[in-house]
């Protein structure tokens, strides 16, 4: 099982060529006053016949490299499909068409009482 560990961070790039998101996993370290980036591979496969318990999971992140992971793959362009990710965004659209729709009926109140 891989576990990410603290300072880890996650990247991730859309390759349209391949139409698939490459995720990297690396740390970056000093190593004898050179500086250097480890980049993990990925796991090798594991058959699981029917039945048999799962194998562990390919890695194990902390909340603090699970959010990296999520902003990498915003970065690179992926959006969940059922539009959560969105959320925020909306919220503050709807109070910006709030504060628009009150600036508008408030003129127009001015106006009318011309």
């Amino acid at each position: 099982m891989r576990e990410i560990k603290w300072g880890q961070r996650a990247h991730a790039q859309m390759q349209w060529d391949r139409g698939a998101v490459a995720v990297w996993i690396t740390m970056d370290r000093s190593v004898g006053g050179r500086r250097t980036r480890e980049v993990y591979r990925t796991a090798e496969p594991v058959l699981v016949d029917e039945g048999q318990r799962p194998p562990e999971p390919t890695m194990l992140l902390g909340n603090q490299e699970a959010v990296s992971l999520m902003d990498a793959l915003w970065l690179a362009g992926v959006r969940p499909s059922d539009g959560t990710g969105s959320t925020g965004q909306l919220g503050a659209t709807e109070r910006h068409l709030a504060d628009m729709r009150s600036i508008a009926f408030n003129r127009l109140k001015m106006e009318a009482g011309c």
